[in-house]
C-alpha cells in the first residue's frame, strides 16, 4: 500500500438563547505514504488535528454584538530522519456596535505557535530537537458609515510580536456601493504575517 489517508470532521451548533449561538468544531486527518518499494524505513506520515469554539451573543434590546472565538491546532510529520511539529493556540474577542447609519467594531486577538523539528544527520536515527516559538497579539478598530447605497469602512489593526520586539500597524479601507442582488465592493490595506519566531 503506497499511500493511505483518513479524515474526520464534526461540529455542534446550539442556540443557547434566542440571541446567543454556540458552535463547536473539531477535525482530524492523517496521511501516510511509502517513498520506496518497502515500508518502514521509507515511510512518511502526516497527522493534523484542530478544534474551535465560537460564541455570538446579542443582548435583547441592545445593538451590541459580542463574538468570542477560541481555537487550537496541531500538525505533525514523521519520517525516518525527521519529526516536525507545529502547534497553534489562540483566541479572539470582539464587540460590534450597530447604529442607524454607522457600525463601530473593536476587538483583540492573541495567538501563540510552537515549531519543533528533529532532523537527523546522515547515518543517525534521530537528531537533536530544535524549537522555535511565535507569539502575536492584535487589536483592531473599524468604523463603517452608510449613506444611501454607499458604505465605507476604514480601520486600523495593530499587531505586536514579542518574540521579535516588533509592533506593526496595518491600515485598511473597504467600500461598497449598491444594494440587493447587485453591488460593487472594493478594499485596500496593508497586512503583516509573521513566520517563525
Amino acid at each position: 500500500q503506497p499511500f493511505g489517508f483518513w479524515d474526520a470532521l464534526g461540529h455542534i451548533d446550539a442556540s443557547l438563547t434566542p440571541t446567543a449561538t454556540l458552535r463547536i468544531t473539531g477535525l482530524a486527518s492523517g496521511d501516510e505514504g511509502s517513498l520506496g518499494p518497502s515500508r518502514g524505513a521509507n515511510e512518511v506520515t502526516w497527522e493534523n488535528a484542530g478544534a474551535g469554539l465560537r460564541l455570538r451573543y446579542l443582548p435583547p434590546g441592545q445593538a451590541l454584538l459580542t463574538d468570542v472565538h477560541i481555537y487550537g491546532s496541531r500538525m505533525r510529520s514523521t519520517s525516518q530522519a525527521d519529526v516536525s511539529d507545529a502547534d497553534f493556540y489562540g483566541g479572539s474577542f470582539g464587540l460590534r456596535y450597530l447604529f442607524d447609519r454607522a457600525t463601530f467594531a473593536m476587538g483583540m486577538q492573541a495567538q501563540t505557535g510552537r515549531f519543533a523539528t528533529s532532523l537527523a544527520p546522515v547515518g543517525a536515527v534521530r537528531g537533536e530537537e530544535v524549537e522555535e516559538f511565535m507569539t502575536e497579539a492584535t487589536v483592531f478598530v473599524e468604523l463603517g458609515v452608510t449613506r444611501g447605497a454607499f458604505e465605507v469602512t476604514p480601520g486600523m489593526r495593530l499587531s505586536a510580536f514579542p518574540s521579535r520586539g516588533q509592533t506593526l500597524g496595518a491600515p485598511t479601507i473597504q467600500a461598497k456601493w449598491g444594494r440587493g442582488a447587485h453591488a460593487i465592493d472594493a478594499s485596500a490595506g496593508v497586512a503583516y504575517q509573521a513566520i517563525g519566531a
